[in-house]
């Protein structure tokens, strides 16, 4: 299952069908319980991801005819393994 971020992750996380049948996890935000539950982090600093949105955003108020950009921001993958109950 891939989680948009860790408030939709902590709402998975307390979900009877989770409860049930544990299922790998990815999430797209750290949070503090993730090693505990099994829920692999896909990590990145979200000032980082906010700053190059708002200059691209910025390039494009300020040229209207520029052609799109692409901007890689930094992310590493935290894998947790899953708990065994």
């Amino acid at each position: 299952m891939f989680v948009d971020n860790n408030r939709l992750c902590t709402g998975l996380l307390q979900s009877q069908a989770f409860a049930s049948r544990r299922i790998d996890t990815v999430c797209f935000d750290r949070f503090e319980l993730a090693a505990a539950f099994g829920v692999s982090v896909i990590d990145s600093d979200p000032y980082d991801v906010g700053r190059a949105g708002a200059q691209l955003l910025f390039d494009r108020l300020a040229d209207p005819t520029r052609t799109p950009q692409r901007l890689e921001v930094p992310a590493r993958l935290i894998v947790n393994a899953n708990p065994t109950y």
